[in-house]
C-alpha cells in the first residue's frame, strides 16, 4: 500500500514535471533527487527484480555515518 502510494506519487511528479518543465526547472535537481529516494524506497518495499532484493537500508547511526549521503544540500 505504501509502495503504490509512493509510485503513485512519483508518477505525478514526472507528469507535473513533463507538463510546466519551466516552473519545475529552478527545482529539477531537488526533485530528480527526490524522485530517486522514492524509487529506492519503493523497491525495498515492493521488489520486483533480484536486484531490488538486494537494497538494504542502514541500521544503526554508525552505518549511516560510513555511507555517503546523496542529501548534502
Amino acid at each position: 500500500m505504501i509502495a503504490d502510494s509512493l509510485a503513485l506519487t512519483l508518477r505525478l511528479i514526472e507528469q507535473y514535471q513533463k507538463d510546466c518543465p519551466i516552473i519545475y526547472s529552478p527545482i529539477k535537481t531537488k526533485l530528480n533527487c527526490l524522485t530517486d529516494h522514492m524509487r529506492l524506497v519503493i523497491n525495498y518495499l515492493d521488489p520486483l527484480t533480484e536486484n531490488d532484493l538486494n537494497i538494504s537500508l542502514p541500521k544503526t547511526a554508525e552505518e549511516m555515518k560510513r555511507t555517503t549521503s546523496i542529501i548534502n544540500n
